[in-house]
Formats: structure tokens, C-alpha cells, sequence
């Protein structure tokens, strides 16, 4: 019979290895957020934007807004009345939504 402070050290290492799984990788796109929330940040006003190039994009002031890329880091936080502009590898806006 093995010592008590073997079987404790196994069971700890089966508890901890339990705990690591695989974490999917990142989508190049953001999540989909329901159509009626676009309307809190005032992203269903912008939808002409998508396919432009942001450079040559002109928005309001004071309208809260931030401008997302692939492999960009961003806070996860969900803001209802932050418009996010999502910018495509093509240099190319391909969403506008709230959060």
C-alpha cells in the first residue's frame, strides 16, 4: 500500500491537470451581437460604412466609438453604447456593431 502523502500528491496532480483544457483559438471576427442592440450605440446608422477604408471614414464627436483589428488587443468589457468598427485584414471595414 502506498503512503498517504503519495496518494494525496497524485490526486492533486489529477485535480490540476483536470483544470488545464484547451482554450479554441481566437476567431478573426468578434462575436455576433442581436441586431437590437446596434441600436444603443447608434451602429445600425453606420452600416454604409462597411467596405470603406477607415482612413477616409469621418464620424460625429462625441459618439463612442472604437476601431477594432485582427490580433488587436481589446478590454472584453460590453459597452451598449460603445460602436465597435471592425477592420478586416483587407484594411476594409466589415462590421459595425455595439459592445
Amino acid at each position: 500500500m502506498q503512503p498517504e502523502w503519495m496518494m494525496r500528491a497524485g490526486l492533486a496532480g489529477f485535480v490540476l491537470l483536470a483544470a488545464c483544457t484547451p482554450v479554441p483559438p481566437a476567431s478573426d471576427s468578434p462575436v455576433l451581437i442581436p441586431e437590437t442592440e446596434n441600436q444603443a450605440c447608434r451602429a445600425a446608422e453606420f452600416q454604409s460604412l462597411i467596405g470603406r477604408d477607415p482612413g477616409t471614414v469621418r464620424l460625429p464627436s462625441g459618439l463612442n466609438v472604437r476601431f477594432v483589428s485582427p490580433d488587436m488587443a481589446v478590454t472584453a468589457d460590453h459597452v451598449p453604447t460603445r460602436m465597435n468598427v471592425w477592420v478586416g485584414r483587407n484594411d476594409l471595414i466589415e462590421r459595425v456593431y455595439c459592445g
